[in-house]
């Protein structure tokens, strides 16, 4: 009892400069907590493609806020979105954790279509592991959860992830038929969005295939699709794309128009990560065509962009291409003081990655003995409910058997006066 007691006096001291903002969430209903989750749900694919540390601090606001109130569903959803956090921070097996916890309760309640959700996000974790058998496992998984759906759309969900993984094991010709189905019912549902995904995942396919013909117009097919789904982010990709495969085809006209048309789309969604990207993918362009002024131009555009927005990784690319690039020149003193500043970008990103873990280890292990505590709680509460249970059931055998006593002495009585 006493440990307990302690236990819950770290948890508050914990949540006291962690959580004081959750204490209005006392005052929510279950079905406004429910709504919260089901908003969090809703905004999960959205922040797992754009914005990781805010799906991280939503995770735990909707778990601690679950946690709080006893409510399971809750719970999921947030294990679920800090499962999906934590496999693209690299913590895989924390991650993957959370995500088949999640998993146990939305197939227990029999809410297949986050289920689907769910195991789908589990073989993603394994494919960035680098564990592609257990992806392809989960991924089988999620297409079997689909089906009990009613919606079509759910059916066919992991095929495009499992195409990916077909084709990072080399099983190309597995690769291509799956996602030619998967491209085929998309194009039924008019989801434009996925067929975009699929023709450009065909076009990778084809790529490693060497097959450079028939790449370049699945690539084609990727952007024309993207641009009847009006995703800028989708269309940039597919652009990207086209301009590599005209690289290799060494056609640098139409390599350079689609590096810039992707450098466009991307400027216009206004995503800095993307931009970086953009203008390092045309210094690399001009790096090869050995044009190095006008590599280092965009090279230092791209330093902008990654300074601006505390970019560290794409900072650290960035500042070894441009130190790479006066290598080349025969500029060694140069090369030298871009060196210095890699390597001193190197310790500030490896410091931040450091510092996060441990914040995020924190955080987790916050959550962890919350959980704890809560189930010890509510153990307790059991427990204590067989123990009044059982209490009223005497009391009821008690009385019971007191009245049967007083019964048959005052019938004794009665026959001993009779008599």
């Amino acid at each position: 009892m006493t440990l307990r007691i302690f236990s819950l006096f770290l948890i508050f001291i914990i949540s006291f400069g962690n959580n004081c903002q959750a204490n209005p969430n006392k005052n929510l209903s279950e079905k406004e907590i429910v709504l919260i989750a089901s908003k969090a749900l809703d905004q999960h694919n959205i922040l797992v493609k754009n914005d990781l540390d805010s799906m991280k601090r939503l995770a735990i606001e909707v778990m601690t806020l679950g946690l709080e109130r006893g409510n399971d569903y809750a719970i999921n959803v947030g294990k679920f979105t800090l499962g999906s956090y934590l496999v693209r921070s690299g913590e895989f097996e924390k991650g993957i954790k959370y995500l088949i916890a999640a998993d146990k309760y939305f197939e227990k309640v029999e809410n297949y279509i986050v289920e689907t959700q769910v195991l789908n996000e589990i073989g993603n974790g394994y494919q960035l592991w680098g564990r592609l058998l257990d992806a392809e496992k989960y991924y089988l998984k999620s297409l079997k959860a689909g089906k009990k759906t009613d919606d079509p759309g759910w059916h066919i969900m992991a095929e495009v992830n499992l195409g990916k993984a077909y084709i990072n094991m080399g099983k190309y010709d597995k690769a291509s038929a799956l996602l030619q189905h998967f491209k085929n019912q998309a194009l039924k549902m008019k989801k434009y969005e996925a067929v975009a995904n699929a023709y450009a995942y065909l076009g990778l396919n084809e790529n490693f295939k060497n097959n450079l013909a028939l790449s370049t117009e699945y690539y084609q097919k990727s952007a024309d699709y993207g641009f009847r789904s009006k995703d800028k982010s989708m269309i940039a990709n597919a652009y990207t794309n086209l301009a590599i495969v005209h690289f290799e085809n060494e056609n640098m006209e139409k390599s350079l128009e689609c590096f810039k048309k992707a450098l466009d789309l991307r400027l216009e969604t206004n995503d800095p990560r993307q931009i970086s990207e953009a203008y390092f993918n045309l210094g690399g362009y001009f790096i090869e065509l050995g044009k190095h002024d006008l590599a280092l131009d965009y090279y230092r555009e791209c330093m902008e962009w990654s300074q601006k927005n505390n970019l560290l990784k794409e900072q650290m690319e960035v500042t070894f291409a441009i130190a790479e690039v006066y290598k080349l020149e025969n500029n060694f003193k140069k090369a030298l003081d871009i060196t210095e500043q890699y390597a001193s970008l190197q310790e500030r990103y490896y410091k931040k990655m450091a510092f996060d873990r441990s914040e995020d280890a924190g955080k987790l292990s916050f959550l962890d003995n919350l959980e704890t505590v809560k189930k010890a709680e509510s153990q307790e509460e059991s427990l204590r409910q067989i123990i009044d249970n059982n209490r009223y059931k005497n009391i009821v055998i008690y009385f019971v058997l007191s009245v049967f006593i007083i019964a048959m002495l005052v019938l004794l009585f009665y026959r001993k006066k009779i008599n």
